[in-house]
């Protein structure tokens, strides 16, 4: 996430729970920051884009990308983490 703007966005759009976040580009920063849901919590259930939820890039500036991450809100519980990897 962006250091210097960690704020999380949370709306809700045609059914689903989405959040919103700042990314700085992982080329410049060596970290790769993308989102992940689990319905459990547990360390095994993490999924990931395309499994039950989708993120995707809402455009550029400069070298700060802003990514949505929506699952649906229906169903049971979800819970959404956002995560910082360092390559």
């Amino acid at each position: 996430m962006k250091a210097d703007e960690p704020t999380l966005r949370k709306s809700f759009s045609d059914g689903h729970f989405v959040v919103t976040y700042d990314r700085r580009d992982s080329a410049v920063t060596g970290i790769d920051v993308f989102a992940s849901w689990s319905p459990s919590l547990l360390k095994d259930s993490w999924k990931y884009d395309g499994d039950g939820m989708t993120e995707g890039s809402l455009g550029w500036t400069d070298d700060v990308e802003t990514v949505s991450a929506a699952v649906p809100f229906v169903g049971e519980a979800k819970f959404l983490r956002i995560n910082a990897v360092e390559r």
